[in-house]
């Protein structure tokens, strides 16, 4: 079953990159960045209450502070990942995107090897390193995307990479202490996260009219775009909520690096066939290897 939700969260990580990737040109300052990432997070939380109703867990709604504690801490790295995944799938390469994200994927794993004693084998320290190499070889796949990636670019991949890592941990550290409902906690986080953005996006916009710097972004945003963003949403939220379920069957070493490689050769597949990216020899090289290093952690 734990693979069965790992698969459905791959696929809905997938939609949601398609989708960013078609408004990444929206988000070309913080302000459109926070409030297109604001009405997804309100969507991901009113998408997550109807859940909540389905499945009758709205005795789980109820406040509890330890929990609560960590919903903030959730949504606050969640917070960090959406905007600057936006910027980052806007700016750099869709490939690079997911590099950084599965480096993330590495962080998770050592701190529930830390934190919760969870083994991990020496097959699965082979796949590890094999993953992390193939990043590097991936990294280096195109020498005009490299050139193109500046040194504020490496800090938004780096920071993006970082925050999916610790998002994913504390889904992690939920199931393993609390473990009362996926639902409610990715409800709490997206409500949290909505209201994080809101309040920034509004602070943001008051004081740019205080400094006469009001460069209202009001472009007007044509419909299709509102479809890409609730879609985009909806992807999130079931990624998230996959994710959480899976997080408490199983092990991190299995989880997270085998989601984000099998995402690194999907999203490298989609890259070229649907955004038209050039892949040359060593991409594909890169992408074998992730392959064999997902084998290697399966084993």
């Amino acid at each position: 079953m734990g693979y069965l939700f790992l698969t459905v969260a791959l696929f809905s990580g997938l939609v949601k990159g398609y989708c960013s990737k078609r408004i990444g040109n929206l988000s070309d300052n913080i302000n459109s960045a926070l409030y297109i990432n604001s009405l997804r997070m309100g969507i991901c939380a009113a998408f997550g209450f109807i859940i909540i109703l389905i499945n009758k867990q709205l005795a789980y709604l109820a406040f509890d502070m330890d929990v609560f504690l960590l919903y903030i801490l959730s949504a606050a790295s969640m917070c960090v990942f959406v905007v600057t995944w936006l910027f980052a799938v806007k700016n750099e390469s869709y490939m690079y995107l997911s590099i950084f994200t599965m480096l993330g994927s590495v962080v998770t794993t050592i701190l529930s090897n830390i934190l919760y004693k969870e083994t991990i084998n020496k097959s699965q320290y082979i796949g590890i390193i094999i993953l992390v190499f193939s990043v590097i070889l991936m990294a280096n796949y195109n020498k005009e995307l490299k050139n193109k990636t500046n040194f504020s670019g490496l800090g938004i991949l780096i920071l993006c990479g970082l925050s999916s890592g610790i998002t994913d941990f504390i889904q992690k550290v939920y199931m393993k202490n609390y473990s009362k409902s996926a639902e409610v906690f990715n409800f709490y986080t997206y409500v949290i996260s909505f209201i994080i953005l809101g309040i920034t996006l509004i602070l943001l916009s008051v004081i740019k009219q205080k400094k006469g710097n009001s460069d209202t972004e009001n472009k007007i945003i044509d419909k299709i775009v509102y479809i890409f963003i609730t879609v985009m949403a909806i992807a999130l939220f079931s990624n998230s909520f996959f994710k959480t379920l899976a997080s408490g069957i199983l092990p991190s070493v299995k989880l997270y690096p085998v989601l984000q490689g099998a995402m690194l050769i999907l999203s490298t597949v989609m890259s070229v066939v649907l955004f038209k990216e050039k892949i040359n020899k060593t991409a594909v090289i890169g992408i074998i290897l992730s392959f064999v290093g997902l084998v290697f952690i399966n084993i």
